[in-house]
């Protein structure tokens, strides 16, 4: 788990439903339990950051680079993560019903809580 105190930016029950972030860099991001619904971040880098818990629902994160990232039982339904890189990311319980998953790289993921 990532501390807070380490991380550049800190959305904790924050609403973000629809925000553009096009491109934007959050390295160290930490968002517990964010509502991304709908949210572009469209090629953002998402390294290293904590989204558990998190809704991103229909989130468009096209060429987005979430390595290393951790997504601890984050609702990702419908979400568009076409050619996303999630390298060596934690996605226990992460909901990817109808998600397009197409050209992602899911590379040394962990996908067990165990």
């Amino acid at each position: 788990m990532i501390s807070p105190s380490r991380c550049s930016t800190t959305f904790i029950d924050a609403k973000l439903i629809g925000t553009r972030l096009v491109g934007a860099d959050l390295y160290h991001l930490y968002a517990l339990a964010a509502d991304f619904s709908r949210a572009d971040l469209t090629g953002s880098s998402l390294v290293q950051v904590e989204l558990d818990d998190a809704v991103g629902r229909e989130a468009v994160l096209d060429g987005a680079d979430l390595a290393k990232a951790s997504l601890r039982d984050v609702d990702a339904m419908r979400a568009s993560c076409r050619g996303t890189q999630f390298m060596g990311s934690a996605l226990p319980a992460v909901d990817f019903r109808s998600a397009d998953l197409s050209g992602a790289v899911l590379v040394r993921v962990v996908a067990s809580a165990g």
